[in-house]
Parts: structure tokens; C-alpha cells; sequence
């Protein structure tokens, strides 16, 4: 069975181009542009991981992803963003790429956080 992925970028070129290169990866992958709908989005598809960017206007990725840990205490989230690690506190979220990125680097972060969820269980 596929993993699932969901990408919240407010950017769409972005999420088109995550989802082409995760779709040839064998993943199934949802995207939403609108990140105040992802509560009720990810109670519908139930994701294994999503991928989050940090700068959006509606809600910024870091209060989203408190959001989600809170709803959804298991559901791993990886931020994607250009905001500098240093720059955001990246506890409570399972990984960190910083976009423009390596595609190999992405699958790699994608696969080492859907692996330790899977052994998490």
C-alpha cells in the first residue's frame, strides 16, 4: 500500500513540482493551497506525513504544525521552507529541508520519517 503525503504550500508550482517527483517515487500525494482547511483535509485522506511550508499568508507552517501535533499526535510533519533552521524552533516537527532542494534529499528525509513512524507503532 502506498504512503500517503500531504504538501500545504500556499505556492502552486511548488506543490505541483513536490507532487510530480513524489508521485514517480510511488507515493500517493495530496496538495491544498489553502492551509486553514488542513484540519478537516487530514481528517478526510489521513495522511502518513505532511509536508508543510513555514511562510504562507493565511497561518504561518510553525503555528499549522503545533496545530496538527495537537489534533493528530502521531502524524509526523516535515517543514519545507526557505526559512533558515536556525531562524524557527523545529521540535515538535519530525524533519526540516530547506527549499531550493536536492530531490535526493527530499525522498531520503521523506522515506527516514515514514520509516520511524512505521517502526514507532
Amino acid at each position: 500500500m502506498k504512503k500517503k503525503i500531504l504538501v500545504i504550500d500556499d505556492d502552486k508550482d511548488t506543490l505541483e513540482t513536490i507532487k510530480k517527483i513524489l508521485v514517480k517515487n510511488n507515493y500517493e500525494v495530496k496538495i491544498l493551497e489553502e492551509p486553514k482547511k488542513c484540519i478537516e483535509f487530514i481528517k478526510k485522506t489521513r495522511p502518513d506525513l505532511v509536508l508543510l511550508d513555514i511562510l504562507m499568508p493565511e497561518i504561518l507552517g510553525t503555528d499549522l504544525s503545533e496545530i496538527i501535533k495537537t489534533e493528530f499526535c502521531n502524524l509526523p510533519v516535515v517543514f519545507l521552507t526557505i526559512v533558515p533552521k536556525e531562524e524557527i524552533d523545529v521540535k515538535r516537527v519530525d524533519g526540516y529541508i530547506r527549499k531550493p532542494f536536492y530531490i535526493k534529499d527530499l525522498l531520503k528525509l521523506v522515506k527516514k520519517v515514514l520509516n520511524k513512524k512505521s517502526a514507532n507503532r
